[in-house]
Formats: C-alpha cells, structure tokens, sequence
C-alpha cells in the first residue's frame, strides 16, 4: 500500500481525526456528526485500521454516512 492516500489530490487522510483514532484504539471508531468536507451536508465516518501480514498497521479503512 501507499505511504500516504489523498482524495482527489487535495487531501492526506492520515491528519483526519478518524485516521487518527481508528490506529490509536487499534480498532472501529465513530465520529462526532460533522459536516463533510467540501460538500454541505452533514454526517458521521466509521473507520477501521487495516494491517499487513506481520500484524503491522498498514493504513485504515473508512465509510461516511
């Protein structure tokens, strides 16, 4: 996997809070209700830390509601 993920080459996942949490906890966080980035609507993001192999972590899974 990539050292680092980008949303349309304008973001680095890895400064969001829930990249943040989900690799602290070492396991599924919910977020505070938010408003998404460059959109007008409000919602919430689950997000999962992913692991290699060796039980390294190796990046994070997220889906925004």
């Amino acid at each position: 996997l990539p050292n680092r993920f980008t949303f349309g080459g304008r973001d680095d996942a890895t400064t969001r809070d829930w990249f943040k949490l989900a690799r602290e906890k070492g396991g599924v966080i919910w977020s505070d209700a938010h408003l998404f980035k460059n959109k007008d609507a409000l919602g919430i993001t689950a997000a999962s830390p992913a692991y290699n192999i060796k039980g390294e972590f190796d990046g994070g899974f997220t889906v925004l509601y």
